[in-house]
């Protein structure tokens, strides 16, 4: 019987599990090795669980349309990605009040992963090049580049992994509300009771093409993410904007027809709240106990290594 990547899933002996998140741009990085292929890799090296950067675009994605629920249907500015805030948090006050401010998709992901395996969870790595998947948030974390490096100088270059998981069910990578980087998809958008449109720039002149949107006076979630380089959402070098989510989505299974990872009802309560929590730095909301041991592998040369990917 297959053995499921999930919360009751506990590594032999009793110890704590090291979970690694694989970003979007991970994925894109790995080619031509498919996405199983990278997650059996992982899964060798010491990995006890590997959970796609996915389910967090798709918690973003519900926190996104909880709150465009409320704005009766005004323009909106989405900003989840640290790069997209830089850019247009206090630099222009007009644009404040449209602004639609969530956690990067790989915070949403590490305060999720942390509640739901609490005591169980050893430590939480993160490959990718999001600037929000830092400590406290991450024990660990890996540019692509470097990760995929590490596992090829251990025997386990993902092109060369079998194309399935023996005896493990792997990790749901399908979309139900969400787009890479956690924009909401169309369908999410067309069940609020003022339906929103997407309109993705193209970055010539950002704020031209922002304020443009803004002063149609239509419903639109106006998203800067992919012209500003944001990694969640498939931005690479030479890739442009309109290209970027294709490029991740291309490489996952069909949308799903129900919801694959759900937001925990305390977030619900009060998203304004757990919003501005995901964003503290002081990780005290993250973070409520040590680390009992690194979240690497077995093998030394990979520990040290992780420790100093930046």
């Amino acid at each position: 019987m297959a053995q499921e990547q999930g919360a009751g899933s506990q590594p032999p002996g009793g110890r704590g599990l090291a979970i690694l998140v694989l970003g979007n741009d991970t994925f894109i990085e790995a080619l031509p090795a498919t996405p199983i292929q990278l997650i059996g890799a992982s899964l060798a090296i010491g990995f006890d669980v590997v959970v796609p950067g996915s389910w967090g675009d798709e918690l973003v994605a519900e926190l996104a349309t909880s709150k465009l629920e409320r704005r009766g249907g005004e323009p909106a500015v989405f900003c989840a990605c640290p790069r997209v805030c830089q850019r247009l948090r206090g630099r222009v006050p007009e644009l404040e009040p449209a602004l639609l401010v969530l956690p990067a998709p790989p915070l949403a992901l590490a305060k999720y992963l942390r509640e739901t395996y609490s005591t169980r969870l050893a430590g939480l790595a993160f490959v990718g090049r999001c600037p929000s998947a830092r400590a406290p948030h991450y024990d660990t974390w890996f540019e692509p580049s470097r990760f995929l490096e590490l596992l090829r100088k251990n025997g386990l270059d993902p092109a060369s992994q079998p194309g399935y998981l023996d005896g493990i069910l792997p990790p749901d990578m399908r979309r139900f509300r969400s787009l890479p980087g956690g924009l909401p998809a169309r369908n999410a958008l067309e069940t609020l009771r003022i339906p929103y449109s997407i309109a993705v720039t193209e970055g010539r002149d950002l704020l031209a093409e922002v304020a443009q949107e803004l002063l149609s006076g239509e419903s639109v979630l106006i998203d800067p993410s992919p012209a500003l380089g944001c990694s969640c959402a498939g931005a690479m070098q030479h890739t442009l904007p309109l290209a970027a989510r294709p490029a991740v989505t291309s490489l996952e299974p069909p949308r799903a027809t129900a919801p694959v990872v759900a937001m925990p009802a305390s977030w619900r309560q009060d998203s304004d709240f757990m919003i501005a929590s995901f964003n503290s730095d002081s990780g005290a909301s993250v973070r409520r106990r040590p680390i009992v041991r690194p979240a690497i592998t077995p093998s030394q040369t990979v520990a040290d290594a992780g420790t100093a990917a930046v």
